[in-house]
């Protein structure tokens, strides 16, 4: 069984093609190299921010994605309630997910969190975006175990004994 992490892949949202430059075919990208990477043995773990709009249309589209488990961390924009993420193809939804793994506590979240004693906190919500442009409150707490997945750098899903293992 393999962990691959996706984020933010903001479905549906035509500005985000300007805001962080997606290429306007990157939803059928994301989907297609999320299907390609994913075996039925597999846990996806989204890191938030799946739609924008049409909700019902893209968690549908994201049943399809070969997977034994899928956990979603909501993020800013997946306003709906744990029960309609629940009955539209996710296994578990929460605000953040903490697991032990590869020997480190891994915190997953959609925004950085505040150093809590893990070893490791992974995030997105900030895109490719000039850090600038992040929100004060999260540079004040920033630290060195917390570790953005930016979906633009490549659209396919992360796997996670990779990243933990490139990122020591």
């Amino acid at each position: 069984m393999n962990y691959w992490i996706t984020t933010d892949t903001h479905f549906g949202h035509e500005s985000i093609l300007e805001w962080v430059g997606r290429p306007p075919n990157h939803e059928g990208l994301i989907l297609k190299r999320l299907k390609a990477h994913l075996t039925k043995n597999d846990v996806l773990i989204h890191l938030g921010d799946v739609s924008w709009r049409n909700d019902a249309y893209w968690h549908e589209q994201l049943t399809v994605i070969p997977a034994k488990r899928k956990y979603l961390v909501r993020g800013n924009h997946d306003n709906k309630s744990l029960s309609w993420y629940l009955d539209n193809g996710w296994d578990f939804v929460g605000d953040m997910i903490s697991l032990n793994i590869y020997g480190k506590v891994i915190l997953f979240s959609h925004k950085p969190i505040r150093d809590n004693g893990y070893d490791l906190n992974i995030h997105g919500h900030f895109h490719n975006t000039d850090s600038r442009r992040h929100e004060p409150e999260l540079v004040a707490i920033k630290n060195n175990r917390q570790r953005l997945i930016m979906l633009e750098h490549n659209y396919m899903p992360v796997s996670l004994r990779r990243f933990v293992f490139k990122n020591k």
